[in-house]
C-alpha cells in the first residue's frame, strides 16, 4: 500500500527516535504533523507502557488542526494511562483556543466523554467552545445527519458521563434523523446497539431511580377530590421531557420516546385513570409458541417472558408500546412487579396527565439528563437498524426489557449468554417460569455435569480486574441462589483477570473452562502457569475425575508426579495444583500427613506464614529456606 511523504517521515522518526539518533530526531520533529505522530505511536503502544520524554516533546506542538486531534485521541493511545496524563497536561498548556478546541473536539468523537468533561472545566471560556461545536455540527449534519454520531462519539462505549457530556453542550439526536440515518452498520467493528449504549439509551432512567430509591409514581384518590400521582419525581422528569418533545424536537424522538407513563393506581383512581385513556396491563410471565421443521407436525411449546399485557382483550396496545412504557422502570421494579403478578399496573397517555394533579417534586439532575436521552429504539424497531450478529452481545438485556428474545427474527440469539452483563441480571429472574427455564438450561434434571450448559462470565472492557472479578462473584451467587446448585461456568479474559479469578477462591467446582476474551495470550493459556489457573477454574481437559479428588487425594496424585515425566504428566501435575489452589492454605497443611506431602506443599506454597503449625523439622526446613531468601543465599 502507498505511502504519503509524512508518513514515511513519521516512520523515520520512530525509527531514529529507537535507534537514539538525536540529530534526526530533532530534524524531523516539526516537520512532521503531530497526528501522522501519534499514528507511529499507536502502533507500538502498549497499555501499560510509559510514554517517553521524547515521544511527549515530539508531541507537543503550538497549534493543533482537528485531523491532528483525532489522531492523538484515538482508543489505542487514551487507554494508556501515561499518555492520557500527558495529553491532559498538554491540552492545559496549550495557549492557542482554536487548537484547544480541536483537541476537545477530537476527544468528543473518540467516546473520550471522562476526559473531554474534565478538559472542558479547564477552558476559560466554555460558551466559546460549545458554539464552536454546535456549528461544526450544524454544518456537518445539514450534508448527514450520521455525521451526528461520528462526531459526538455517541454510539460507542457510552457512560454517564457520556450523557453528561451531551447535556452540557445542549445536543440532541437531529430533528431529521431516520433510521437511514445510521448508514451501514454492518462491520464488524460498529455495533450501534452494544451493551454500553443499551445501558445509557435504554436503561440508565431506571438505574437512576434505582440508585436513588425513587418509587414509581402512584395514583390515588383522597376523597371526592382529583387523582393526585405521588412518589413524583419520575413523572416530572417525564412530563419535563414530553414537553420538551412536543415543542418540537422531531419525529424521530416522537417515535421513540414513551407516549404512556406507568402509574400504580389505587381503587378509587383506576376507573378515572381507564377513562382518560389508561391501559391496565399485567405481568405475561409465560408466551405460548409453534415449532416444527419442513412437513413435522406442528407442536407448541411454552417460554418464560418478561413482558407485560393488557388486562382487558379489548384494549388492544402495541406490545412495542409497552415496551416503551416499562423501559422507564428499573428492573428491580419491574421483576417486583412480576413477582407479586402485580395488576395495579396502569399505563397513562401523557398528554391525560396534564389533567392530574402531581406532586410538584424536582426531579434530581442525574434523573433528568437520563431522561433527555432516554430513546429506547431498539425494543420497537423490528429490524433494530443493526447488522443481526451484533444483537448476541444484548440478548438478556433485551429479554429483560419485554422482548421475545427466542423469537426474535434472529434465531441466533440465546437468552442465557449475557447472564454477566450485570450482576443484578439473575435476580430479575423471578417468575416459576424463568427460574424453570435458568435450571433447564445450567443443568440436566436438576444436577451439573459435563453435557451441561455452562455460565458464560466474561471480562467486561469498562471495569477494572478488581471489579470484573467481584461481577464475577456476584453474578456466580445470583445464579447459584436460583437455581440451587452451583454451576459449570467458563471464563473469558484476559490472563490477569483468569489470575484474580483463582485467587479469589470464586466457587466453581464442575468442568468449566477458560479462554482467552481477544486471542492475543494464548501463549499463556497454554503455559504451565496457564494451566494451573485453568485447573483452579474447572477447565481439566478431559480429566474430570480430578474435580471429584478430596485434598488427601490430590496431595498423594501429585506427590507421585515428577517434573522430569512426559508433557502429559506435568500438565496433570498442573492441574493438580490448580485444583488445590482452590483450598486455603491452612486446609491443605492440616490435610498433609506424610513427608512427601509436606515437601511437595513446601515446594510450591508459602508455607511461611503457617510456620508454627508444622511437623518441627519441616517448620525448622520452611523456616531456614525462607531466611536463606531473604539473605540473597
Amino acid at each position: 500500500m502507498a505511502t504519503t511523504l509524512e508518513q514515511d517521515a513519521a516512520a523515520l522518526f520512530q525509527r531514529a527516535l529507537k535507534e537514539d539518533h538525536l540529530a534526526l530526531v530533532s530534524a524531523l520533529k516539526l516537520t512532521v504533523p503531530a497526528g501522522d505522530l501519534a499514528d507511529a505511536l499507536k502502533r507500538e503502544i502498549k497499555p501499560d507502557q510509559v510514554i517517553s520524554q521524547a515521544w511527549m516533546n515530539a508531541l507537543t506542538r503550538p497549534t493543533y488542526d482537528l485531523l491532528d486531534a483525532r489522531k492523538m485521541t484515538c482508543p489505542e493511545l487514551m487507554s494508556n494511562h501515561s499518555y492520557t496524563q500527558f495529553f491532559a497536561t498538554l491540552f492545559e498548556s496549550t495557549k492557542d483556543r482554536a487548537s484547544k478546541h480541536a483537541l476537545l473536539h477530537g476527544l468528543t468523537s473518540a467516546g473520550q466523554h471522562t476526559h473531554a468533561l474534565k478538559a472542558f472545566n479547564r477552558l476559560d471560556k466554555l460558551d466559546a467552545f460549545i458554539s464552536y461545536f454546535q456549528n461544526y455540527l450544524a454544518t456537518v449534519t445539514a450534508q448527514n445527519t450520521a455525521h451526528y454520531l461520528s462526531e459526538t462519539g455517541s454510539t460507542r462505549d457510552l457512560t454517564p458521563a457520556s450523557l453528561e457530556w451531551l447535556d452540557k453542550l445542549d445536543l440532541d439526536i437531529p430533528a431529521n434523523f431516520t433510521s437511514k440515518s445510521y448508514g451501514d452498520s454492518s462491520g464488524l467493528s460498529y455495533k450501534i446497539w452494544n451493551l454500553s449504549r443499551f445501558q445509557m439509551n435504554i436503561a440508565q432512567v431506571g438505574a437512576v431511580a434505582n440508585e436513588l430509591g425513587l418509587d414509581i409514581p402512584t395514583a390515588k384518590r383522597i376523597g371526592g377530590g382529583p387523582v393526585l400521582v405521588t412518589n413524583a419525581a419520575l413523572a416530572n422528569a417525564y412530563m419535563t421531557e414530553f414537553a420538551r418533545i412536543d415543542a418540537g424536537l422531531g419525529a424521530w424522538h416522537q417515535e421513540n420516546f414513551p407516549r404512556y407513563l406507568p402509574l400504580l393506581a389505587d381503587a378509587n383512581s383506576r376507573d378515572e385513570l381507564v377513562a382518560r385513556g389508561g391501559i391496565r396491563v399485567k405481568p405475561s410471565q409465560t408466551n405460548e409458541y409453534q415449532y416444527g421443521f419442513g412437513t413435522e407436525e406442528r407442536k407448541t411449546a411454552t417460554n418464560p417472558s418478561h413482558a407485560f399485557s393488557p388486562i382487558n382483550p379489548a384494549d388492544d396496545l402495541d406490545p412495542k408500546a409497552i415496551r416503551l412504557s416499562m423501559s422507564l422502570l428499573s428492573l428491580q421494579q419491574i421483576s417486583d412487579l412480576i413477582k407479586s403478578d402485580n395488576q395495579q399496573i396502569v399505563l397513562v397517555p401523557a398528554e391525560q396527565l396534564q389533567a392530574l394533579v402531581i406532586e410538584p417534586t424536582e426531579p434530581p439532575d442525574a434523573l433528568r439528563v437520563a431522561m433527555r436521552y432516554h430513546r429506547p429504539e431498539l425494543l420497537i424497531t423490528d429490524d433494530y437498524n443493526v447488522y443481526s450478529n451484533a444483537l448476541t452481545d444484548i440478548p438478556t438485556s433485551l429479554y429483560l426489557r419485554g422482548y421475545d428474545v427466542k423469537h426474535s427474527q434472529y434465531q441466533s440469539l440465546y437468552l442465557y449468554s449475557t447472564l454477566w452483563h450485570d450482576p443484578v441480571y439473575p435476580s430479575c429472574f423471578v417468575s416459576p417460569a424463568e427460574i424453570e427455564g435458568l435450571t433447564n438450561n445450567l443443568t440436566r434434571n436438576g444436577i451439573v455435569d459435563a453435557d451441561s450448559e455452562n455460565l458464560l462470565i466474561s471480562e467486561l472492557a469498562q471495569l477494572s480486574v478488581a471489579e470484573n472479578v467481584a461481577n464475577a462473584h456476584a453474578v456466580l451467587q445470583g445464579v447459584t441462589d436460583k437455581i440451587g446448585c452451583t454451576p459449570a461456568v467458563s471464563f473469558r479474559g484476559s490472563p490477569e483477570f483468569m489470575k484474580a479469578l483463582a485467587a479469589s477462591k470464586i466457587p466453581t467446582t464442575e468442568p468449566g473452562g477458560m479462554a482467552d476474551i481477544k486471542g492475543n495470550n494464548q501463549e499463556w493459556f497454554t503455559s504451565s502457569e496457564g494451566k494451573r489457573v485453568g485447573a483452579c477454574l474447572g477447565s481439566v481437559g478431559y480429566d474430570d475425575g480430578l474435580l471429584k479428588l478430596s485434598i488427601p487425594e490430590l496431595l498423594t496424585k501429585g506427590c507421585r508426579m515428577k517434573d522430569s515425566a512426559s508433557d502429559d504428566v506435568k500438565t496433570a501435575k498442573q492441574r493438580v495444583l490448580g485444583l488445590l489452589d482452590r483450598h486455603s492454605l491452612e486446609d491443605l497443611v492440616a490435610n498433609a500427613k506424610t513427608d512427601a506431602q509436606f515437601k511437595f506443599l513446601h515446594e510450591h506454597y508459602d508455607l511461611m506464614p503457617l510456620v508454627q503449625t508444622l511437623p518441627k523439622k519441616f517448620s525448622l526446613i520452611v523456616a531456614g529456606d525462607n531466611f536463606s531468601k531473604d539473605l540473597g543465599l
